[in-house]
């Protein structure tokens, strides 16, 4: 069993959210406290992510199952469950194998197919390279985040996903660490990136279900929102504007009104 660190913020209805591939339960706070009002939040960080335990296997089967264990064991029988790219694979797995569990799901800029497979192989290249920038940090040896910062950017670039990166670092009494994974994220890139099996599942009208996508991203395009719609016939889609694919960091007020409203 798989031990996932969470926060609890607000009271109410149960809302649980799942980060992105890099992520952790941080990241979500600020949207948490803005919801904290009506519901219960619950920021999961998922295995071999933020300070979950760490696992030599990352499946979105893994990842369903640590789920179901995190709501059985807090006595939660229904959520509603928002997912961020990788989560948001993940919350769709669930909501298939586990329609009975959901009130509302809530997918950022995500679908179900294979990225691999849909001319978007630049994708597992983009994450390969940063997993092994990542790695080739000399991260027990380094003096300081700065140091860490100067590196990475020289590898990668912007330096936005670079301080994204670097909330992964954690200081030691010996210096540094990765709080994440790297070496199985980069053995399960292809998991990770791969499709659900849609044509598996029967399709979900129980609960609504809403898509928002960044309007600078490219990671719903049509063959996304068919396979969106083969599994939530009554999906709804919601672009924000002038968002890329952290559309909750580039437009968060726009992002909690468009949850919102869809919640209303």
């Amino acid at each position: 069993m798989i031990n996932l660190n969470y926060k609890e913020v607000g009271e109410g209805y149960p809302f649980i959210i799942l980060h992105g591939l890099y992520g952790m339960s941080d990241n979500w706070i600020s949207f948490a406290q803005q919801i904290s009002a009506t519901y219960k939040v619950y920021l999961l960080d998922l295995r071999n992510h933020g300070q979950s335990d760490h696992d030599a296997s990352h499946t979105y089967a893994d990842m369903v199952g640590d789920l179901l264990e995190f709501m059985d064991s807090h006595e939660i029988e229904r959520a509603i469950i928002l997912g961020h790219s990788m989560g948001g694979k993940v919350a769709m797995k669930f909501a298939m194998e586990y329609p009975e569990r959901l009130s509302a799901l809530i997918i950022a800029d995500i679908a179900p197919i294979d990225y691999q497979l849909s001319g978007d192989s630049s994708q597992i290249d983009k994450h390969r390279t940063i997993i092994d920038s990542m790695l080739a940090l000399p991260i027990e040896t380094i003096a300081s985040r700065k140091e860490a910062e100067i590196f990475l950017i020289e590898r990668l670039g912007g330096s936005r996903t670079v301080q994204f990166l670097l909330k992964n670092i954690k200081r030691t009494g010996k210096g540094y660490r990765w709080r994440i994974n790297l070496l199985v994220l980069r053995e399960f890139l292809s998991e990770i990136a791969g499709g659900l099996d849609v044509e598996s599942y029967n399709s979900i009208t129980s609960f609504p279900v809403l898509l928002i996508r960044g309007a600078k991203s490219d990671y719903v395009q049509k063959e996304g929102k068919v396979a969106l719609k083969r599994m939530f016939p009554m999906i709804k889609f919601v672009t924000i504007e002038n968002a890329g694919h952290w559309l909750h960091a580039d437009q968060p007020e726009i992002f909690v009104d468009s949850i919102k409203k869809f919640l209303d």
